[in-house]
Formats: structure tokens, C-alpha cells, sequence
């Protein structure tokens, strides 16, 4: 289903001849380091497992021992104090649940995503952070007119700078035109702050600012 999902919006992108930009990410280590107290606290809080339920999955957790063998060679064994067991029916589950978070933290920032276990799929549209940047930009001019210099880069860094550097790894190999959109963005953020016209060279503010 994520799949499908996932193929339709690019379509659809697509077809508005738009540009989209996707990394796959595998977090299968991810799988050792789940906290086992967070987890419980987070299945209680957030999704509302209590009772019995609760006592059966931390009882699944806790007191889970392992050791190691290298070269015929048994390690001592040692208490189990993180993670999920893979190959187990509940450990995928208990996996997505601790990470449900993660989703809504990469939606906040303009970015699409589909989870499947330890598969994240992430995916933007070049347009759609332009255009949400360009946005940002013309509520932040009224209030950048009355700051400092140094109050306004805190200001624009946080709104802009934050957006554009986001997953800014999808950008690597994309085409001089659509990063040329992008660059456009910072140009303008830049001569919000500095107060370079439109008519002026904008690299040595940039170089400045950086």
C-alpha cells in the first residue's frame, strides 16, 4: 500500500511537471537500540496500553539475556537492556509504535513518508520547499524590518535556512536548473537580511553571512 501510495503522488508530480526527490533509508540497527522504558512509557501514553496488555509486553522485554560466540568461545552473558527481538511477530510491531513520532517530525518540515517496519521511504517536491520558503519569507519581511541584523539571521535561519538544509543529501545530482530554484530561495532570505537590492551582485553578502 505504501508503495502504491508513494508512486501515485510522484505521478502526479509528475504530471504538473514538477520534480521529486527520494531517499530510502534501512534503520534496521535502529531494531537494538529501541530503549526499553521509553517504549512502555510511550505505548501507555501515546497509544493507551495498559493493564494486562502492558504487563505481557514488559514482561516480553525484560530479563532477556544474551552471549556471544566467536572461535568455539562462549561470552559471559549479559542482560539485554535495549532493543526489540527480530524474527518474533511483536518486535516489527513494537518497532513501529516506538517510532510512530517520526513521521510526524518529518511531515513538520515539508516531506513526505512511508514507514514499513525498519524501511523509511522519504520523498519532496523541489516546488512545494520554493514555494513554502517564499512564503515564510513574505510573513517574516514585516518583522525582519524591525530586528537587528543579528536577530533577523537567527530569525531566517530558523525558518528558511532549517527548510532548505533539511535531507538536503536528496539534492546531490539533481539538475543546475532545479537547484538554481533553491539557491534563489537563500538569495532572497540573504537580501531580506542584508537589504541588497535586486540590481546588485548577492555572493559577497552570502559569502558574508556564511
Amino acid at each position: 500500500m505504501a508503495l502504491l501510495r508513494a508512486r501515485s503522488d510522484m505521478l502526479i508530480t509528475a504530471k504538473e511537471r514538477r520534480l521529486t526527490l527520494s531517499c530510502m533509508l534501512n534503520m534496521s540497527a535502529a531494531f537494538h537500540c529501541v530503549d526499553h522504558s521509553i517504549l512502555l512509557r510511550h505505548l501507555q501514553v501515546r497509544v493507551g496500553i495498559t493493564g494486562v496488555v502492558l504487563d505481557c509486553i514488559t514482561s516480553f522485554l525484560t530479563d532477556r539475556t544474551q552471549q556471544v560466540t566467536y572461535n568455539s568461545q562462549l561470552s559471559v552473558m549479559q542482560t539485554v537492556l535495549c532493543g526489540v527481538p527480530r524474527g518474533s511477530v511483536i518486535g516489527p510491531l513494537l518497532y513501529v509504535l516506538y517510532t510512530a513520532g517520526l513521521s510526524e517530525v518529518i511531515m513538520r518540515h515539508g516531506l513526505n513518508v512511508h514507514q514499513y517496519a525498519d524501511d523509511t521511504h522519504l520523498y519532496l517536491s523541489v516546488l512545494s520547499v520554493c514555494r513554502t520558503g517564499y512564503y515564510q519569507l513574505r510573513q517574516l519581511r514585516p518583522l525582519v524590518r524591525c530586528l537587528s541584523k543579528d536577530a533577523a539571521k537567527i530569525l531566517i535561519q530558523a525558518f528558511i535556512n532549517t527548510r532548505l538544509d533539511y535531507c538536503n543529501s536528496l539534492y546531490f545530482g539533481i539538475a543546475d536548473v532545479v537547484m538554481s530554484r533553491l539557491q534563489s530561495v537563500q538569495n532572497a532570505a540573504t537580501r531580506l537580511i542584508t537589504g541588497v537590492r535586486q540590481c546588485e551582485h548577492i555572493t559577497p553578502a552570502l559569502h558574508q553571512l556564511h
